[in-house]
């Protein structure tokens, strides 16, 4: 089992650092790091070649007309955070 940190998890992802942080936090199908002391944690490597490929596998099984681009992808992840954020708000302000 190899543990890599972040960084090359989100390059081995093809993602920036906050897209791996936010995919863990709101994704229940990704994996979810490794704490590996008190500053530091990691992803376990075959976890996340399994969820890429699982990944490639759903998106390849779609008809062409179904799928989603990345462009839409990330339009519907920055609603989403939009109305977590107007929620959070609302519970405060509440």
């Amino acid at each position: 089992m190899k543990i890599i940190r972040p960084r090359p998890a989100a390059e081995k992802l093809g993602i920036g650092l906050p897209t791996l942080w936010a995919w863990a936090r709101d994704k229940p199908d990704f994996p979810q790091p490794v704490r590996l002391s008190g500053n530091a944690s990691g992803f376990v490597e075959d976890e996340l070649d399994a969820w890429l490929a699982a990944q490639v596998t759903a998106y390849r099984a779609q008809p062409p007309q179904k799928r989603e681009t990345a462009i839409v992808a990330a339009q519907k992840s920055a609603l989403a955070r939009r109305q977590r954020k107007a929620q959070e708000a609302d519970r405060v302000t509440a």
